[in-house]
């Protein structure tokens, strides 16, 4: 009994991560600046999130613009 439980754990943890993973993409920024340039960066966040717990589902969306100079 032992062993079949600790046999399912070990396969279902590096499951678990792996799937975790698939769900970021990966992106990487580079900046060629130049010296006495003035740069401003924009940014704008829009994430939807839906949750479901006991039956309900809630659903959030939250939005955020950033400027940096």
């Amino acid at each position: 009994m032992k062993t079949k439980l600790m046999l399912a754990i070990l396969t279902i943890v590096p499951m678990m991560f792996q799937s975790e993973g698939k769900a970021q993409e990966k992106f990487s920024l580079t900046y060629k600046l130049e010296k006495g340039k003035t740069y401003k960066y924009a940014q704008d966040n829009i994430i939807e999130t839906t949750q479901e717990m006991g039956g309900q589902e809630m659903k959030m969306n939250t939005d955020g613009h950033s400027v940096m100079q």
